[in-house]
């Protein structure tokens, strides 16, 4: 049961790394596909800050809680996991579009 915490978490610890480092935005859903008039509104190196971030987060949520669970042996740290690993999603999504961080200065 660990191993999908264990490789979901390193994938998005991976991610979030290249993110961060290379601010590679167009690893992001969507963002390659958006017009041209609307990626101009996103700052891409304010967009990859925060998405790497939001990766680092979600990756070392799920591997401290795959470590509980092989420390502790107890199913429903699992279960808490995903279902924080899925609040974190869903909050940062609502954040993203609905905020206007991420905008560059003259779109805010």
């Amino acid at each position: 049961m660990a191993v999908a915490n264990f490789s979901t978490g390193a994938i998005c610890l991976l991610l979030g790394v290249i993110m961060l480092r290379r601010k590679t935005v167009n690893l992001l859903a969507g963002y390659n596909t958006m017009p041209d008039e609307e990626k101009k509104k996103y700052d891409p190196e304010k967009l990859a800050k925060y998405s790497s971030h939001a990766m680092l987060t979600w990756g070392l949520e799920l591997i401290v809680f795959g470590l509980l669970y092989l420390i502790f042996a107890r199913g429903w740290l699992i279960w808490l996991s995903w279902a924080l690993f899925a609040v974190l999603l869903i909050g940062y999504f609502i954040f993203v579009n609905t905020n206007k961080r991420c905008y560059k200065d003259e779109y805010k």
